[in-house]
């Protein structure tokens, strides 16, 4: 099923509701800062625990979709700055489906795009 406005809405307010979820995790510790890639690690598995229990999300492209990532600087992690067509969110999209997918290299991900 497709995510809707109010099927996104009931997502982030279970974790905003909830004390056990710091999310997104810049804002419970000084350990980071909105270029930690290992708090957006933790984000992503906050959100998609999330995500996924609610029964209208079932799909991993969704989830990566609608990813919100305006919060995340990628400035200091951008490598590819004036070398690629691609902004570092695309990239991390598509990297992120990589993961999730559990494709070992870039092929998979070249052959599924």
């Amino acid at each position: 099923m497709t995510p809707t406005q109010s099927s996104r809405r009931a997502v982030y307010r279970r974790i905003a509701q909830t004390s056990y979820y710091d999310w997104p995790a810049y804002h419970a510790t000084p350990l980071y800062d909105r270029s930690s890639t290992a708090g957006l690690a933790e984000d992503v598995r906050v959100l998609a625990t999330v995500w996924f229990d609610h029964d209208a999300h079932d799909s991993i492209e969704a989830f990566v979709a609608h990813w919100p990532l305006a919060y995340v600087e990628f400035d200091a992690h951008d490598r590819y700055t004036g070398s690629t067509t691609y902004e570092m969110e695309v990239l991390f999209r598509g990297f992120l489906l990589k993961e999730l997918y559990g494709w070992d290299y870039e092929t998979a991900l070249c052959s599924y795009l």
